[in-house]
């Protein structure tokens, strides 16, 4: 696993967010505020053995079983014109309560402009760094702009070892004001940086 890759991921992904003015941070660190990721990341080291990223086929509903409610797995998929894109294969219900049921729908028929770049932009950085990322991001959702989004992504490899799908994992709270959560968690993401 490679934590250069990842951290250039992040920067590319910052860059990206910065220039679009995405409410969105990309932490290469793994700063995580809710703990259970930290269980999460220990699973996908675990599930590697010794292959990065792991198989989707090592990451078991036994393995997950805590976190199914809240995670989706995309697959990357070329179409026949030669175009990427992304197909959800699997929707916790309770990422299907924020986002709808998405369960088989391709990204880019339900998703357009903007939110469809960023999302790409955040699964082609988790695939291309072969290691976990972390997103903070103010929920840009219809009645649920209140919530502020923390997600554990993570790269997962076909059966034939090809990296071509991303796990995410969703922890969503209301009890804060995004801009306050995003000013909080700059400053711990540049405290555990400069402590290293």
């Amino acid at each position: 696993m490679d934590r250069e890759s990842a951290r250039g991921s992040a920067y590319a992904y910052n860059a990206m967010a910065k220039t679009h003015g995405w409410a969105a941070y990309c932490d290469h660190t793994l700063d995580f505020h809710w703990p259970a990721f930290e269980d999460l990341r220990e699973i996908w080291n675990r599930a590697r053995a010794g292959e990065c990223p792991p198989r989707r086929a090592a990451m078991t509903a036994r393995l997950l079983k805590d976190y199914l409610r809240c995670i989706a797995i995309y697959e990357r998929f070329v179409d026949d014109k030669g175009v990427r894109r992304y197909r959800a294969r699997l929707v916790g219900t309770g990422y299907a309560q924020v986002y709808g049921e998405l369960t088989g729908k391709v990204v880019d028929e339900i998703v357009s402009g903007e939110k469809l770049l960023r999302f790409h932009l955040a699964l082609d950085q988790t695939l291309k760094s072969s290691a976990p990322l972390r997103i903070i991001a103010a929920a840009e959702i219809p009645d649920k702009s209140f919530l502020s989004a923390e997600y554990f992504l993570a790269p997962l490899a076909d059966d034939t070892g090809t990296p071509s799908m991303v796990l995410i994992c969703a922890h969503f709270s209301g009890e804060r004001p995004w801009v306050e959560y995003f000013a909080d968690a700059r400053a711990r993401i540049a405290a555990r940086e400069a402590a290293r």
